[in-house]
C-alpha cells in the first residue's frame, strides 16, 4: 500500500501549452479535484512541464477527477537528458527515478480537463489490505406512507476504517508524520490495492479520526478512519 501527500507540483513550476483563463493551472494542486484545470476551449491535448530545483525522486504519480484517454511521463535528469517515461493506464503508477524536469502529456477525445495531479515521493508498506472502503452516500431520502421515495440528492464516496498491522516503529511514526502534516481537512491520496492496479482504484481523501496505535509483540497497528473528498 501507498500513502502521497508530498506533491512536487506548485504554482511557481508549472507551465502548460494550453490554458483556459478561468480554469488555470494551479487548479491541479487545489485541495478540491473538481476544481479543474482546463484547455482552452476547443484544445484536446496539451503538455505540462514541471521545472523543479534540485533533482528529486519521484515514485508516485496519480491523476484523478479528468477525460484523458492517454496519459504520458517524461522524466529528465539536469542535463536535460531523457531518462525514463511513464505510461498512465490505471489513474496512477509507482516506480522510482531521480528528475530534474517532467513533461506530462494530457490527450482528450474533447475538450481537455484535469482535477488533481500528484507526482513525487510516497510512503511504500509492504501490506496487502485485507478490507476495502466500502460506498457510502449522502443522498437524504423521504418516503411516503405507501414507500414512494423522494429527497435530496448527494454524492456517493468511499468511507470507513483502516487498518494496517504489524508495522515497524519507523512506518508508525512515518504515518504519524502524514497526520501532522495533513490534520483532518489536508486530502492526501491513499493507494491502499498498488499492487492490484486493474481491480481497484487508489482514492484521495482525509482522515476522519485520531490515529489509533496498538503496540504488540509482532509489531504496531495503526487505525484511521478515512473518507474520499470532491
Amino acid at each position: 500500500m501507498r500513502i502521497a501527500y508530498k506533491n512536487l507540483l506548485g504554482a511557481e513550476n508549472m507551465t502548460t501549452t494550453s490554458e483556459h483563463s478561468s480554469y488555470p493551472l494551479a487548479n491541479l494542486i487545489h485541495r478540491w479535484k473538481r476544481r479543474v484545470y482546463r484547455a482552452q476551449q476547443g484544445v484536446s491535448v496539451a503538455t505540462i512541464t514541471v521545472a523543479l530545483d534540485v533533482v528529486s525522486t519521484v515514485n508516485s504519480f496519480f491523476i484523478v477527477y479528468h477525460n484523458c484517454s492517454s496519459v504520458e511521463v517524461r522524466f529528465f535528469d539536469s542535463g536535460d537528458a531523457l531518462i525514463e517515461t511513464w505510461q498512465i493506464t490505471d489513474g496512477r503508477k509507482h516506480g522510482e527515478v531521480l528528475a530534474k524536469k517532467i513533461e506530462i502529456d494530457l490527450v482528450a477525445p474533447t475538450d481537455l480537463y484535469v482535477g488533481n495531479i500528484f507526482i513525487g515521493e510516497s510512503l511504500f508498506f509492504n501490506k496487502s489490505s485485507e478490507q476495502d472502503i466500502p460506498l457510502i452516500s449522502s443522498d437524504v431520502p423521504t418516503f411516503s406512507s405507501d414507500f414512494q421515495v423522494s429527497g435530496r440528492e448527494g454524492s456517493v464516496i468511499r468511507e470507513g476504517e483502516v487498518t494496517i498491522p504489524a508495522l515497524t516503529a519507523d512506518e508508525r511514526k512515518q504515518i504519524e508524520q502524514v497526520f501532522y502534516r495533513c490534520g483532518l481537512i489536508k486530502p492526501f491520496f491513499l493507494d491502499l490495492w498498488d499492487k492490484s492496479p486493474q481491480a481497484f482504484d487508489s482514492v484521495y481523501g482525509v482522515f476522519t479520526t485520531a490515529l489509533s496505535v496498538t503496540h504488540l509483540e509482532e509489531g504496531d497497528t495503526v487505525g484511521f478512519g478515512f473518507r474520499e473528498v470532491n
